[in-house]
Formats: C-alpha cells, sequence, structure tokens
C-alpha cells in the first residue's frame, strides 16, 4: 500500500477569509485544536491561504503547526499555486498555473 493511500486530507478554505474577518491571533490558537481533532480520526490538514494577505508572522506560524500549506497568487493574468508542504507527499515546490473550468480545477 502506497502512504498516499492511506491519508485522509481536510482542507480549509480559504483560511485567508477566517484570517481577515477574524482577530488573527485568536485564529492562530484555534487552528491547532483543529488539526489536533482531525488527527485523532486519521486526517491530514492543509490550510489554503492568498499570497500577499498576511503578514509574514502569521504565515509561519501557520506553516508551522499545519501538515500542509498551499499558496495561491496572481501574476498579470495567471493563476497560479504551488504546494508549500504535504505531510505524506512527494512534491515540487514550484509555482503551478491552473485555471478554473467547468469541470474544475485544471492544472496547466
Amino acid at each position: 500500500m502506497c502512504i498516499r493511500d492511506s491519508i485522509k486530507r481536510g482542507v480549509i478554505d480559504s483560511l485567508s477569509t477566517l484570517l481577515i474577518y477574524a482577530d488573527p491571533s485568536l485564529v492562530v490558537k484555534l487552528i491547532p485544536v483543529i488539526i489536533a481533532k482531525t488527527k485523532e480520526a486519521g486526517f491530514v490538514q492543509i490550510l489554503i491561504l492568498e499570497e500577499g494577505v498576511h503578514d509574514a508572522k502569521t504565515v509561519s506560524t501557520l506553516n508551522y503547526i499545519a501538515d500542509g500549506l498551499i499558496e495561491f497568487k496572481m501574476e498579470e493574468d495567471k493563476r497560479l499555486f504551488r504546494v508549500d508542504r504535504l505531510k505524506g507527499t512527494k512534491h515540487q515546490r514550484k509555482w503551478n498555473e491552473f485555471e478554473i473550468t467547468n469541470k474544475g480545477l485544471k492544472v496547466k
């Protein structure tokens, strides 16, 4: 059995919205509780953040406590993402272009 077949993933999409509308220090305290509870159920958590929206301290703290971090950004007309960390998964940290279609997300 491949390790990736045995890992369930939970996604908080988008943590950026929560951080914008709530006190970031409270959100940073809440996330480890959510992660701990879902780990008990066998899940790995992925936190989705928008690039350039949050201060470096908040991003560093979330990166430290999270099992995965996916970053998104826009460059000109291009939508980009990269997987910064993802427990149990081999990946590259390069920026990837994607588009949203009526069938879902398509990586270019």
